[in-house]
């Protein structure tokens, strides 16, 4: 954290600063979306300087015979002009879609699905890439049905499939044309510009084991040894036999940490893995016992989900790996809980679009590398990186029940993302360390849960930092900022300023205990309270403490210390969240990457396990626990009658969901505000019951401190 002394004074301007996004191929302005793509699709080899497509041979556009004639409109410079409204007439629409045969609902599918695509808007970028992406699924899922992927011939089809496979030639010709349209940059196609040799086969990483993480009540996790270990028991005596490395265990908690030891809370409980986990590492029996914690890498739990299988995207025309320009957008976790990891590519496209192209090769076999950094500390805790090139199968997780419905098990977003995830699981990275793990096999889960930090490092290959954030604005005991601290600083500015001369009077406030029943109360409040309020603690003094004078002068103390914010929507904030809200400002400014990861007590608050990613609890809008990209702060007024003119603020935050955040309503009257983002003078701000549905909603910074407890920053 900055100094307060370091603190810039950017909050008492209204206006957000302009900024200027650099990447690391190139500086884009952020002016027009349409502009910014054509820079994009130059920057990742999606065209050349005059616009000319660098990568992808155009097909013959001749209709097949006995087909109606697909045709396409054509501009004064005879460039194809697309737009999903020339689907309407499709031949694939005059062929019945016979019902009764299993095999011949795909076929229905993709007449609605090509419908559908007929009725989007043009200028509908992220829906036309992912029904495209749809059609190419159930085109493929037609055509594996019928064996056409496994050796089968087109010969071997009776008559009305053989029509059907033709008009699906053409349907898919046209698909490809969607991507091969150089007036229209969005959906400019790219392989990517990653410089690496085609992989032999044998170089091919084994597909991660598709699994679904088992929670257990009790908190347990597998664990696998970095190194040997030797365990001791409760009283720090050594236990058997060294542990060797690479043995897989589970990690339980337990209420007596080990005695006769230098910092026992460094030390975790572990026993042997059950039999079933050979398969994940060298299973041995031994004796229970402690072993240090940073001995001991650890992951969720698991098993194995039959429904989940792997489902090839191999045609690098049919599903490009990138459908144009990499933004934002392309991000929708589902099932999966690595919101970590998406929230860091968040904050990465937003502030390098070509970035991910830069790391990623469609090789055009069935086959995409990704470059990620193995990261290793020195023992001076400097941080080395080493390159490391993944390269996996280009396929995905997909449910197995749903054979007429696109459902990728994992990750509903862009085809490069769920690759780059793909490739994170089989290079045996994990969410909670830098370091991968030492398992024989890996799997989903073990990505599941974990910290931004490790994740910007692991992709860029650059060093990040994590802030913690205090829930309370005072710390807990261990810290040493409670009330004993707090009582040193309001000696020495009473002391300074003259108002205790009498030293009789400072030893019967001190010494006799005046302010003890003040300090307990107060120590009471922190232990019931996300984050106590200044208000809260002004209305313990005068049941507290009895003496006037004393009471005045805590209450002078605390109103100059700015150690409590004061009730939400107010514009009264701690030092510590004026502090905070500089140093994301500067951050930004800087344009720095930016991750907030949110606190496990949503459910304390009444929230449920709705998350659409990992279960989490969700409470008015907000997931717990839960990373998020921040998009950017501003110190606004949002009612044009304030004539106070108080400033509130505001943090702007994206979801890796796609959906659900925070939306407020008016602490006076409790009428709910458009965008929740309206407020009358000094009447506070409530929290809505009901989320907003937009990916990117703005957060007050009081919220922020009460909810979230971590700020990663690259």
């Amino acid at each position: 954290m900055y100094s307060k002394a370091e603190r810039k004074k950017n909050t008492t301007t209204n206006n957000a600063p302009s900024r200027k996004q650099t990447g690391k191929k190139g500086t884009l302005q952020f002016n027009d979306n349409r502009e910014v793509s054509r820079q994009v699709a130059q920057l990742t080899g999606l065209q050349d300087s005059s616009g000319n497509r660098s990568h992808l041979k155009q097909e013959d556009q001749n209709s097949l015979p006995g087909l109606k004639s697909f045709q396409s409109q054509e501009n004064t410079a005879g460039v194809l002009q697309r737009k999903p409204v020339d689907f309407v007439n499709h031949p694939i629409h005059d062929i019945e879609a016979k019902t009764g045969l299993f095999r011949t609902s795909h076929w229905k599918a993709l007449q609605v699905l090509v419908e559908e695509y007929a009725q989007l808007d043009e200028k509908s970028i992220k829906e036309r890439r992912a029904k495209l992406r749809e059609i190419g699924v159930m085109a493929e899922r037609w055509m594996v049905a019928r064996k056409l992927r496994d050796g089968g011939q087109v010969g071997d089809l009776d008559e009305e499939e053989t029509e059907k496979y033709h008009a699906l030639m053409a349907l898919l010709d046209e698909v490809k044309n969607e991507y091969t349209n150089d007036q229209d940059p969005d959906m400019l196609s790219s392989p990517g510009t990653l410089n690496v040799p085609v992989p032999q086969p044998n170089e091919v990483y084994a597909d991660p084991e598709p699994t679904s993480v088992r929670k257990e009540k009790d908190g347990r996790r597998r664990g696998y040894l970095k190194g040997d270990a030797q365990l001791i028991d409760v009283n720090g005596a050594p236990i058997g036999e060294v542990i060797p490395c690479e043995t897989v265990c589970r990690v339980e908690k337990q209420e007596e940490l080990p005695k006769n030891v230098e910092s026992p809370s460094k030390y975790c409980w572990i026993r042997p893995a059950p039999v079933q986990d050979n398969e994940w590492g060298e299973q041995l029996d031994f004796t229970p016992g402690y072993v240090l914690i940073k001995n001991v890498v650890t992951t969720a739990l698991e098993k194995k989900n039959p429904d989940l299988v792997y489902e090839n995207r191999t045609d690098p025309e049919i599903f490009p790996l990138f459908q144009g320009p990499p933004s934002v957008e392309d991000v929708e976790q589902v099932s999966l809980g690595d919101c970590y990891l998406l929230a860091a590519v968040l904050s990465i496209v937003r502030k390098d679009p070509a970035f991910f192209p830069s790391i990623m090769m469609d090789h055009g076999n069935g086959i995409v590398t990704v470059r990620l950094y193995d990261v290793t500390e020195n023992p001076d805790k400097s941080l080395v990186f080493n390159e490391k090139y993944i390269h996996v199968n280009k396929s995905v997780v997909v449910n197995k029940k749903q054979k007429t419905r696109v459902d990728e098990g994992y990750n509903k977003g862009a085809l490069w993302v769920q690759m780059l995830e793909k490739a994170y699981a089989a290079g045996g990275f994990i969410g909670t360390t830098s370091e991968k793990i030492p398992s024989k096999k890996n799997s989903w889960s073990q990505i599941a849960s974990g910290f931004a930090k490790h994740a910007l490092e692991i992709i860029t290959g650059e060093e990040a930092t994590e802030y913690p954030i205090s829930d309370n604005n005072l710390g807990t005991m261990e810290e040493g900022k409670t009330w004993v601290s707090m009582s040193q600083k309001f000696k020495k500015m009473t002391q300074k300023k003259g108002l205790l001369d009498n030293e009789n009077y400072f030893q019967r406030i001190y010494m006799d205990g005046e302010l003890s029943d003040f300090e307990e109360a107060l120590i009471q409040l922190h232990e019931t309270r996300d984050q106590v309020r200044k208000e809260e603690v002004m209305n313990l003094l005068p049941v507290h403490i009895p003496d006037t004078k004393l009471r005045k002068r805590v209450a002078e103390f605390l109103d100059d210390k700015k150690f409590y914010p004061g009730k939400r929507g107010t514009g009264t904030y701690s030092d510590y969240q004026l502090t905070l809200f500089d140093e994301i400002a500067e951050a930004i400014n800087d344009g720095k990457k930016v991750v907030l990861g949110s606190k496990d007590s949503m459910k304390r608050r009444g929230g449920n396990n709705s998350g659409s990613s990992g279960g989490e609890h969700v409470y008015r809008g907000l997931a717990g626990p839960h990373g998020y990209e921040v998009v950017d702060c501003e110190p606004r007024i949002f009612d044009k009658d304030n004539v106070d003119n108080t400033k509130l603020l505001w943090v702007k935050l994206r979801n890796p969901w796609g959906k659900t955040g925070r939306k407020y309503k008016d602490g006076s009257f409790g009428v709910e505000q458009p965008g929740g983002m309206e407020r009358v003078p000094l009447g506070g701000l409530k929290t809505s019951e009901e989320p907003t549905e937009d990916a990117e909603f703005w957060l007050l910074i009081e919220d922020l401190t009460k909810r979230f407890n971590r700020l990663t920053t690259q």
